[in-house]
């Protein structure tokens, strides 16, 4: 993992694994703590699908299979924190189409913001 002085901000993105999948993908076991060690040292960081799901994680969200898979080109909008985050600020204000694949869903814990209708991506500032 890179050392903390060497980024501002941490991007954490998808796959096709669970957050609890560490048997299969051992990387999860130190990318856990380092997305914690990361938000204590106050970097912006931004999880999309699983990257949301592991910041959740670590900051106490609930956790579980939806109980749907959602998997295919399917819309998606701004929340009003989102449509007022300056980081976001060129995306459309209309729902607008992206790709998913995902089947668990979680709680947005307490520090984050949800930034999309379907709570799977996160800031936290």
């Amino acid at each position: 993992m890179p050392a903390h002085a060497d980024f501002d901000w941490l991007i954490v993105m998808g796959g096709p694994m669970s957050i609890h999948d560490k048997s299969d993908y051992p990387w999860l076991v130190q990318e856990k703590p380092f997305i914690q060690q990361s938000i204590d040292a106050g970097k912006t960081i931004i999880g999309i699908c699983l990257g949301s799901q592991l910041i959740a994680h670590v900051l106490g969200g609930q956790f579980a299979p939806s109980g749907v898979k959602e998997i295919g080109w399917l819309p998606i909008a701004l929340t009003p924190a989102g449509a007022n985050h300056p980081l976001l600020s060129g995306l459309p204000s209309e729902p607008f189409t992206v790709f998913h694949w995902h089947g668990d869903g979680f709680s947005v814990p307490k520090g984050a913001i949800a930034i999309f209708v379907l709570k799977t991506y996160l800031i936290v500032d």
